[in-house]
């Protein structure tokens, strides 16, 4: 293949066609009139020999081809990005707008925000949750770190410890039947708010401990984070098990009673994880040198 006849701004509109999966919308990403951008899409198909996108039953789906090329070619246009781009980072000045995907953003959130008022007034913040590690979104630079415990890290992407932690059980102040300690009477004979799925490998821990004793967990209330499970338990008689550092943030803003289970759960490792193409940009390295100061001081 001769580069020398092809304009690589195609890889540009390609990428954006790929995201968007739409030719309309790939079109309004680059600023593109709809004719131009049907030029651009017919010298794709044309260069890579492949339809790209094709009209499905419920919308535009892409091709095999176009699914192969997505992952590499966001890859090498970081890459690209990373070698024409300024190599400074001023945080004082920067306008700049961070992607952070993780759960649970109520405890470190509050001091990156403070954080960032100091040091970084222009900077902004976006927090996403998610339900499995958003390896496509690191990929695209949808993302730019996903903060949680995920085990091993995914190919093309690195990683580092920021802490280790354990689940704790909370209730209200003032609570009827539960007093400095919790046993293991009072766990079973309790109701539960619980914020993971049922195949959890902490909930399926708690189940096997109680089997030996012939006892199950008396769950009413399934939520989909920490921090609502604990507000539940803030204002009821239910008992919420969540994650040592929310417990903790919770004591001290509304009054939590934090207490040890009746029997010791695994610990689990947070991490961020962060993919490989910025592993040298300034701007990434400032923002993951924060995320670490600040967990270092909780």
């Amino acid at each position: 293949m001769n580069f020398h006849r092809r304009n690589l701004n195609l890889l540009v509109a390609l990428d954006a066609l790929i995201t968007d999966k739409n030719i309309t919308r790939a079109a309004e990403r680059l600023h593109l009139s709809q004719p131009a951008m049907s030029n651009v899409v017919a010298r794709l198909r044309e260069w890579l020999d492949d339809p790209l996108l094709v009209r499905g039953p419920s919308g535009y789906t892409l091709t095999p081809r176009a699914q192969e090329l997505a992952v590499p070619l966001r890859t090498i246009l970081g890459e690209i990005e990373g070698l024409v781009s300024a190599r400074v980072f001023d945080p004082a000045t920067s306008q700049r707008t961070f992607h952070i995907a993780m759960n649970d953003a109520s405890v470190l959130l509050p001091q990156l925000l403070a954080s960032l008022a100091k040091e970084a007034p222009g900077v902004e913040v976006k927090i996403n949750g998610y339900s499995s590690f958003p390896e496509q979104q690191l990929a695209y630079g949808e993302l730019d770190l996903v903060i949680g415990s995920f085990g091993e890290v995914p190919q093309g992407c690195r990683g580092e410890q920021l802490f280790e932690g354990h689940p704790v059980c909370a209730v209200r102040p003032g609570h009827p039947r539960i007093g400095n300690e919790l046993s293991l009477t009072d766990l079973v004979n309790e109701k539960h708010v619980v914020a993971v799925a049922d195949d959890h490998m902490y909930l399926v821990y708690a189940r096997n401990m109680l089997a030996r004793h012939n006892a199950t967990l008396d769950i009413c209330a399934h939520v989909s984070h920490f921090m609502e499970a604990a507000l539940i338990a803030a204002q009821t008689d239910l008992i919420a098990t969540v994650p040592n550092r929310l417990a903790q943030t919770c004591r001290s803003t509304f009054g939590l009673r934090v207490l040890p289970a009746p029997f010791d759960f695994p610990p689990f490792q947070v991490q961020q994880v962060w993919h490989e193409r910025t592993q040298q940009a300034p701007d990434h390295q400032w923002l993951r040198e924060r995320v670490r100061r600040l967990v270092g001081a909780a």
